[in-house]
């Protein structure tokens, strides 16, 4: 018969400003109570929030992605070497959350939008001859890195502004404006 005991010692740690007892578990992993959690959740949930809307411009979503990044980061708290930058780590976890959250639901099939784009009605040879270019076209924007292809996508197959683009991709508005003339660039030396 086989008994496996885990042991379970205190240790005196702190992360942030927030003074802790972390309960060590097998494997090495730290985990804190519940009245920890909460006491870091209070203390650091401001400054989690106001990362959090600054990336997406919108309450709700803010609000949870606040609360899955504190989940989250009480989930992983044991890979974080140094405790006192929790805030910056907890900052920068949901701020890869809302860039994730972006990437699942604004994702555009690039090959329906090209061909669902449509101009004004062409004669037979006219259209056989847009059908050739699109498909150049098309082929040119799938040869282009991922953050170019958005961008292209983005500004002249959904006819956002900048700002929308920027906000969406949770870029700088500047950032925007310089992937697109540098995409254009691409294509128009893939095109000609």
């Amino acid at each position: 018969m086989l008994i496996i005991i885990q042991w379970n010692y205190q240790k005196e740690q702190h992360i942030g400003s927030v003074k802790v007892e972390a309960i060590r578990k097998t494997n090495h992993e730290i985990g804190l109570t519940k009245d920890q959690q909460h006491i870091l959740y209070k203390t650091h949930y401001k400054s989690v929030y106001y990362s959090a809307l600054y990336r997406v411009k919108d309450r709700n979503l803010a609000e949870d992605l606040t609360n899955d990044a504190f989940l989250l980061a009480f989930e992983k708290i044991h890979t974080l070497k140094n405790k006192d930058k929790f805030k910056s780590w907890i900052c920068s976890i949901v701020s890869n959350l809302a860039k994730d959250y972006f990437k699942k639901y604004s994702r555009i099939s690039l090959v329906d939008t090209i061909d669902d784009y449509t101009g004004e009605a062409l004669n037979p040879e006219e259209e056989v001859l847009h059908k050739i270019v699109r498909d150049d076209i098309k082929e040119a924007i799938l040869g282009l890195d991922h953050d170019y292809k958005n961008v292209i996508v983005l500004r002249y197959f959904h006819d956002l502004s900048y700002k929308a683009i920027a906000r969406q991709l949770c870029l700088n508005d500047n950032t925007v404006k310089t992937r697109l003339r540098r995409a254009k660039g691409r294509l128009y030396s893939h095109l000609s």
